[in-house]
């Protein structure tokens, strides 16, 4: 009887976000188009900053490692 309960109130729970989701009036995100078409934000940047260096020199993690965001 309480697997059947936690089921229930799981199923419950579920059901409540799906609905929740689906009668939500403001779009998903101003990236994704009604179709699912993704595009980058206009103030996203392309270029790659080097954060750091550093060499391990033993174990297996040896070697030069960089660090990129």
């Amino acid at each position: 009887m309480n697997i059947a309960l936690k089921a229930l109130v799981a199923s419950i729970l579920l059901l409540s976000v799906f609905v929740s989701q689906a009668t939500q009036k403001e779009p998903f995100s101003t990236n994704v188009d009604k179709h699912g078409n993704i595009t980058l934000p206009n103030d996203f940047r392309n270029e790659m900053v080097h954060l750091g260096s550093w060499f391990v020199p033993e174990g297996g993690a040896s070697g030069f490692h960089d660090v990129y965001t």
